[in-house]
């Protein structure tokens, strides 16, 4: 019998392909990273390795969150039985209010205490999960959610896998008169609803990704107004929500829609308003996949548990998170640690790009920053050749240098590029700024070779 061919499609459904991915042989940016890990840059042992900031997970913070772990595996309080045996899919009721009062003293800040009922919280499997299940559960198949651009890369697959939802881009802009700032306006919003065929929603990621860029009040009031005017829902994506290391520059959406409705006003239908936060990025736990969804939506409670079995958190998971929510003066100072290393290694970066005659979108929070890398394109700056900037991300890699391509991210301007700070060290960044140096002067002696020549 002849054995099957590359081309034999295995008796797979069509909806295997998106699983499947791009099948053309081209590396992105994460697999990219991820075939890099047998290289890693260490100062000492490895000082020519492979510099992995594609891909936004937060290793500052790793022993701390470890140790703490470990803390409840020693308690005497440890597991109790209920972590072995069936429980509510959305989510362990004890543990529901834990995080009830978390999210009220560390999110919510504005919000009275117990504002936030245990009985409107789903838990899940990561924001991925949460998303993929708001997905599947607003939209009809073929209706479309408007994310600002840049946006996310994996929110095409988590709207797109089970939900089979289209994303319309709502551009920012530079802004005219500082060329490092993007910004959201109402005009954009209105130019992504008006090209769309079907708008159910609008998602936001407040801190953004991957502008690690705050949403002021008066912004977060337009989108609320934007979706009331046009009778869509809201679904705001918080996970970056304690890694804010600009004292004041965060403001959740959750609470500039409760200060408005105590003065009165109803920025948008309670029912249409969705909140996601995750253990992933502000504890560093993208492996502890916990996650959660807020909403006072009595009819997407109900589906959201009927449909949370395929997605529950492991209730061995769900305890020890429980224990370490519920630590309320250990998440002060873990996060005020995070905050403090995330503030000194942006620094580093920041003051070594501008050193070099790069540019940096400024940046209150999050893991990564957004950098302009448009004076090293072999192409004419601002001009929109794609082209461009794959020719500088091959060169990048050449060097070891693995960085998040801002097409990637749906940005319209090339040039730009997300760097992970986060995955590695201060002393990973001073690398990084080393090799872009070496790039540049490489750039540099190819301009003036030209200019010879001609």
């Amino acid at each position: 019998m002849q054995g099957a061919s590359e081309e034999d499609e295995g008796g797979l459904s069509s909806r295997a392909e998106l699983w499947i991915g791009d099948r053309s042989g081209k590396i992105d940016y994460g697999l990219a990273q991820i075939l890099s890990y047998g290289d890693i840059y260490h100062p000492e042992v490895n000082p020519d390795g492979a510099l992995c900031m594609a891909i936004a997970e937060n290793k500052f913070v790793g022993e701390m969150l470890l140790d703490k772990l470990n803390d409840f595996h020693a308690s005497a309080t440890g597991y109790t039985q209920e972590a072995c045996n069936y429980t509510t899919p959305s989510g362990l009721p004890d543990v529901k209010v834990k995080v009830a009062s978390f999210l009220d003293t560390f999110v919510f800040k504005g919000l009275d205490a117990g504002r936030v009922s245990p009985n409107h919280l789903i838990l899940g499997s990561g924001c991925v999960g949460m998303l993929h299940q708001l997905a599947y559960l607003l939209f009809e198949e073929g209706e479309e959610v408007i994310i600002p651009t840049p946006y996310y890369p994996a929110f095409v697959k988590d709207f797109k896998a089970l939900g089979k939802v289209d994303i319309v881009g709502a551009p920012c802009t530079l802004n005219k008169s500082n060329d490092l700032e993007l910004v959201l306006t109402k005009g954009a919003l209105e130019y992504a609803y008006n090209a769309g065929k079907s708008i159910k929603a609008l998602l936001i990621s407040n801190p953004t990704n991957p502008l690690g860029r705050c949403y002021t009040r008066e912004e977060l009031e337009m989108v609320g107004s934007f979706c009331k005017e046009k009778s869509i829902h809201l679904i705001v994506d918080e996970i970056y929500a304690c890694s804010v290391f600009e004292k004041g520059a965060f403001t959740s959406f959750v609470e500039v829609y409760e200060e408005n409705l105590r003065q009165g006003r109803e920025l948008m239908p309670l029912n249409n308003m969705h909140f996601v936060w995750s253990m992933s990025k502000d504890f560093g736990g993208s492996g502890l996949r916990f996650g959660v969804c807020y909403t006072r939506n009595v009819r997407l409670l109900q589906a959201m548990n009927g449909m949370s079995d395929m997605m529950m958190i492991s209730n061995l998971a769900q305890q020890t998170i429980g224990y370490l929510l519920a630590d309320h003066d250990f998440c002060r100072r873990f996060i005020g640690e995070n905050q403090r290393l995330l503030r000194e290694c942006y620094t580093v970066l920041k003051t070594g790009l501008l050193g070099l005659g790069l540019g940096i979108i400024e940046a209150h929070s999050g893991i990564f920053a957004f950098v302009d890398l448009r004076n090293l394109l072999r192409t004419p700056k601002n001009k929109f050749v794609q082209e461009g900037e794959e020719e500088l991300e091959q060169r990048l890699r050449q060097r070891k240098v693995y960085l998040t391509p801002g097409a990637a991210c749906k940005c319209p301007y090339p040039g730009f590029f997300r760097v992970c700070y986060a995955w590695m060290s201060v002393a990973a960044v001073k690398e990084l700024l080393f090799r872009l140096a070496a790039e540049k002067q490489a750039f540099n002696d190819d301009k003036d070779s030209m200019r010879i020549k001609r």
